[in-house]
């Protein structure tokens, strides 16, 4: 952002009544030991500080301002970080409402339905943001058309200096109800140096029989990569069965992977993400197909618990895989169809209060098995807090 331009910020937020003000922080702690990497045994703290404001212009509008504090441990002076960034404006966005129509307009960050948010990873400490505008109309209070375009903002280490890169483009639409989510999204890179274009087409579909609810999720993806073409898809299912307060039930996925002019490609993480903060679970959209449980248990009317255990194998023998924030590599040296790793992890989700809650997220991958290897593994350990007045 430019002076001028905070300039303009601080004018508008002087001329306002502060509606609603709500902090998320976050503490993560990362162990990775993996012999495949040149920074092995490293350990990694994360620390994110978000202070959001609700600014009323009139009784439909308003101005949403959001301000970010993230610290990397492993930030070293003159290297780019996803995970790093000084005291900065993170999102800023004009949001006018009707009964059945709204519209943002400026820097914000997009998630689709009820999927996580799209970026180039899971749960990073700083989230992608675009410059752009969303849509929604909300079409017989049963089916929600929504519809985006935007530029990507590039993240920098200074303050208030972050500008949206015209080389990258994203567009999407997407049609939900109660049970289906249809999602087209196209994105463009049109650097030298990258040259891509992709496609990418999803749907969700949720069922619900008396106590077995079930969700299938489908997306396929085309694309031109340096003048080569690529294209991949995946499928996941999974199935939770209901008897008192517990829940549980297998999760089943499948994808293709590969490199561009390959004929299977890759998917690029550029798009929605099941909605997780499980580390141990990112794999599953990359070169890779699992097999695994999930156990659900509401121990109280303000807690609640999850179990999310995961064997995962690899679809072909070409194709790099990463793992979470690119910290975890596993080569393509591999047999197709072999073990690649165990994953689990838990998740606690504790609300003191309707505006205060609290989440603790704990990761596992054991690659300890994996043939001349060593030891393999990672662990993940997140705690957030989220308060609002």
């Amino acid at each position: 952002m430019t002076r001028y331009g905070l300039s303009l910020l601080l004018l508008l937020l002087s001329s306002c009544v502060l509606a609603e003000v709500a902090v998320e922080g976050r503490i993560k702690f990362q162990h990775i030991e993996n012999n495949e990497l040149s920074d092995t045994n490293l350990s990694t703290n994360f620390a994110r500080l978000l202070l959001k404001a609700d600014l009323p212009l009139s009784n439909n509008s308003l101005f949403y301002l959001e301000t970010i504090a993230a610290y990397d441990s492993s930030f070293a002076q003159g290297k780019y970080s996803f995970e790093h960034n000084e005291f900065d404006l993170h999102q800023g966005y004009l949001s006018v409402t009707s009964p059945n129509h709204a519209i943002k307009l400026g820097r914000q960050v997009w998630s689709v339905a009820d999927q996580r948010l799209l970026g180039k990873r899971e749960g990073t400490n700083v989230r992608r943001r675009f410059d752009g505008v969303m849509y929604q109309n909300n079409v017989l209070n049963q089916l929600q058309i929504n519809a985006y375009h935007g530029y990507a903002v590039a993240s920098k280490t200074g303050v208030f200096d972050d500008k949206h890169l015209s080389s990258e483009r994203i567009t999407g639409v997407y049609f939900s109800t109660a049970e289906l989510l249809l999602h087209s999204m196209w994105y463009r890179d049109t650097t030298a140096e990258n040259n891509e274009s992709r496609h990418t087409i999803e749907a969700q579909y949720r069922k619900k029989l008396g106590h077995f609810s079930s969700t299938f999720h489908v997306a396929h993806q085309t694309g031109i990569v340096k003048s080569e073409h690529t294209k991949a898809w995946f499928a996941q299912f999974s199935g939770l069965y209901s008897f008192a307060n517990l829940k549980f039930g297998p999760t089943l996925s499948y994808a293709t992977g590969g490199e561009a002019g390959h004929e299977d490609g890759y998917f690029r993480s550029l798009y929605a993400k099941a909605p997780y903060y499980s580390e141990a679970g990112i794999f599953s959209t990359t070169n890779i197909k699992h097999i695994g449980a999930k156990l659900q248990a509401q121990l109280t009317d303000k807690f609640d618990i999850s179990l999310d255990m995961r064997r995962l194998f690899r679809v072909n023998e070409q194709g790099d895989i990463f793992g979470p924030g690119r910290s975890l590599f596993i080569a393509n040296e591999q047999l197709k169809g072999a073990k690649i790793a165990d994953t689990y992890s838990l998740t606690t989700q504790y609300l003191y209060t309707k505006k205060i809650s609290f989440e603790l997220i704990t990761s596992y991958i054991n690659m300890s098995n994996r043939a001349n290897l060593e030891k393999d593994q990672s662990f993940f350990v997140e705690a957030m807090l989220h308060f609002a007045y």
